[in-house]
This record gives C-alpha cells, structure tokens and sequence, in this order.
C-alpha cells in the first residue's frame, strides 16, 4: 500500500486540521514559534511524576523549535509520525499536543495516540477534546483502523482521559 502523504498522493493540509468547538489541531508551522514559546516559558513546575513541565531555557531557541519542525516533516512525509499543535480557536494560545505513531500499514492500519496539556491549561477538558479530534483525524483523514494508547498504568488522568473518549482494554 502507498503510504498516504507519498509525494505521488499528498494529504490535503485539511485533512490533518481539525476543529473543534473551542481549538484547532494542525501541525505546528514556522509561525507558531511564538505561541510555543510562551506555552513553554509560561508553564509551571512539574506537578507529578508524568508532568515533564517545561522544556529547559536552551531548548527554546527558533532554531531548536525549527529543527523539530523539520523532524516531524519528515517522518509525516514517510508516514510515520504525526504530531498536532492544539491551539485555542479564540486566542490562538498553544495548550498542548497530540501524536500519531504509525505501527502498520499492510492489512492492519494501526497507530500509537498519544497526547499531553501544558500543565497551566489543566482541567479543563482540552486533553479530552483534542484526543477526541485527533481519533477523528487518524480515522477519517488517516484511514486507520485501530487506535492503540500505550499509558503507563500510575498515570491516573491518561488511564482517565483514555476511557474518557472510549478507549478500553
């Protein structure tokens, strides 16, 4: 099978821009340096175990923020890797990020989902609404046919947020 975003068969940007009530998901560009930035130096300490809080001062540079794009390009482009800024509609404030790994894609059309909310944004359903925006996106722009979580079980809000959206055992 042809991988999806082949530059014989390109995915459409909207295909893996989704909007919800109150945020947009899309991969990060060169003009959100700025909202990831401020995302960054604006988050406090770490609240537990499974908060990595912010990234240290040195790994905040545009060239830094630049390489990643240029990353995450490229294992999109190779259709194995797709990462979601998730940013609110209103503002444009980036409150966190969701990922795609691709496992399979013979018979068996499988991903890795995973996700996290910048520790300032908690509680406040984010996490759930962009999860549920990103299984959109892997089942109807992706055409995936199975969505796995690999969640450390002491990671109570993943396990939480997981069968929040439907995902089970």
């Amino acid at each position: 099978m042809e991988s999806p975003v082949s530059k014989k068969n390109p995915i459409a940007a909207t295909t893996l821009t989704r909007h919800t009530s109150r945020l947009e998901l899309r991969p990060l560009a060169l003009r959100d340096y700025r909202a990831w930035l401020h995302a960054h130096r604006t988050m406090g300490p770490p609240q537990f175990s499974f908060d990595s809080g912010p990234l240290p001062e040195e790994k905040l540079t545009y060239k830094c923020f630049r390489e990643q794009l240029k990353k995450d390009r490229t294992l999109r482009e190779a259709d194995r890797f797709y990462s979601f800024g998730v940013f609110l509609k209103d503002t444009g404030e980036l409150v966190g990020f969701t990922n795609l790994i691709i496992l399979f894609r013979v018979d068996l059309q499988t991903a890795f989902i995973g996700w996290g909310t910048y520790n300032q944004y908690w509680r406040r359903g984010y996490g759930r609404e962009s999860v549920e925006a990103t299984i959109a996106i892997a089942f109807e722009g992706l055409h995936l046919h199975r969505i796995e979580a690999g969640i450390e079980p002491r990671n109570r809000p993943s396990v939480a947020l997981a069968k929040a959206v439907g995902l089970r055992r």
